[in-house]
């Protein structure tokens, strides 16, 4: 008998200290918990919350242990969450605030530990180059997202999105960074409907190779931001811009305001257009391709398929559009021009906001025609419109529809894919038949579409 209840305490503690240890990382140990004033003597990867799911944030000093610090709460469910930190990291759990000694940091950076939520696990790191700081996070589980926040503390608050890519992504390069400065990262993924926070990871760009950056024609790619302006044209290469932001202006919905790019046979990545200053978009005149561009409030389109024969992509990055804002009643998001010519949108576009139409054939352009042909792939959206795509049915006009996510879908509500009558310019309006399903010009079925 007394053995019996022996093994049966030990079985108890082993199970309190399974449950325990369910409320930190492993490897953490926890020092304070919910409202709790504690305080950490150096740069700590804090960890905060409950059975299993939690957020960190790079700590010096005195904190209370709640969401206002962390920014997020990781498990709603949980009322009583606890701040925690490496077992080897030096703390205590008392309010007298450590001297907040600032260590020189190094040219390269880490964190430990991850982010964990909706069944997903995200472990960034950073490392900081001769050009760079790059970033790599590897993902157990699955997730639809990754949006790259920055700052220059490790308070969350007032950090920045600089990037927003598919789930499919697992590295990016922050090219816009200065010499000698320490920069936090995170990455905001999404997983399950809902979005949460991987670890923070810093690193500092070392510089150390002259920070002029070669003008070595034979290369294809320019990581300097310089390219990066409104009003350029930027022909046969790829250009970096790193989270810089540009406009030009807003004249409403006038179609006569000049592009705040050009692209022709050209990638712009990383690029943030100003609320103010969307002017008539980004035009493609040769094939191009637009990676992670944020559109803060769209002025006349987000970008327009201008020339004959040419495909114009958008990977990733997002629009918003306001509904009495700078470019007047909400319309198309892209408009396609060109004959002959192909727009594809994937790798986790999003709109949020309130938009007429994500893509639209022209409907009474002078010298009217086709075809023209849309591909959407793993695309959001986060918004109220209109109708996804308008296509020409006279003029051949083929939309290729799957991994469609609306928000608050239901049939019918908004319609997916509409067919419509291409007219010649002052020939009367454009008429639309209405919403189809699995034709030749609407390849969309009912199961590729999903509610968000």
């Amino acid at each position: 008998m007394r053995n019996k209840i022996l093994l049966a305490l030990v079985l108890c503690g082993a199970s309190a200290s399974a449950f325990a240890a369910s409320n930190r990382p492993s490897g953490y140990t926890t020092i304070c918990k919910t409202d709790q004033t504690c305080s950490v003597s150096s740069s700590t990867n804090v960890a905060f919350g409950a059975a299993g799911k939690f957020v960190y944030k790079v700590i010096n000093g005195t904190f209370t242990c709640n969401t206002s610090t962390f920014g997020s709460d990781p498990n709603p469910a949980k009322s009583v969450k606890e701040c925690s930190v490496p077992t080897n990291g030096s703390s205590s759990t008392s309010s007298t605030s450590s001297s907040s000694s600032s260590s020189s940091s190094s040219s390269s950076g880490s964190s430990s530990s991850c982010g964990t939520g909706g069944g997903a696990t995200v472990c960034l790191s950073a490392g900081g180059g001769s050009n760079d700081i790059d970033l790599t996070w590897t993902v157990s589980g699955s997730i639809s997202s990754a949006q790259v926040y920055r700052d220059t503390d490790s308070n969350p608050s007032g950090r920045t999105r600089i990037a927003q890519l598919g789930g499919d992504a697992r590295s990016y390069s922050d090219t816009n960074v200065s010499a000698g400065k320490q920069y936090y990262y995170w990455i905001k993924f999404g997983a399950n409907g809902s979005n949460y926070n991987s670890n923070a990871a810093s690193a500092t760009y070392s510089g150390s190779s002259s920070s002029s950056s070669s003008s070595s024609s034979s290369s294809s790619s320019s990581g300097g931001s310089a390219e990066c302006k409104a009003g350029a044209t930027i022909s046969g290469k790829t250009v970096d811009c790193g989270g810089k932001e540009i406009g030009l202006s807003c004249s409403g919905d006038s179609e006569t305001q000049p592009p705040v790019l050009t692209l022709k046979n050209a990638t712009i990545k990383n690029l943030v257009i100003s609320a103010k200053g969307g002017s008539d978009g980004i035009h493609c005149t040769g094939n191009c391709t637009m990676e992670n561009v944020v559109w803060k409030d769209i002025c006349e389109d987000a970008a327009t398929n201008k020339t004959d024969g040419i495909t114009m992509t958008i990977i990733g990055g997002s629009a918003y559009n306001s509904t009495s804002g700078y470019g007047g009643k909400p319309d198309k998001v892209f408009q396609h021009n060109s004959k002959n010519s192909t727009t594809v949108i994937k790798g986790g576009f999003t709109l949020t906001g309130e938009h007429g139409k994500l893509w639209r054939s022209c409907g009474n352009c002078t010298n009217n025609g086709g075809p023209r042909n849309v591909t959407i792939d793993n695309v959001k959206v986060d918004a109220k419109i209109g109708s996804i795509v308008g296509v020409n049915r006279n003029y051949g006009d083929k939309a290729t529809i799957k991994n469609l996510k609306i928000k608050d879908y239901k049939s019918g509500s908004p319609k997916v894919c509409e067919e419509y009558k291409g007219v010649q310019k002052g020939s009367g309006e454009s008429s639309k038949y209405g919403e189809y399903w699995d034709t030749a010009n609407c390849d969309v079925s009912k199961s590729d579409v999903s509610a968000l």
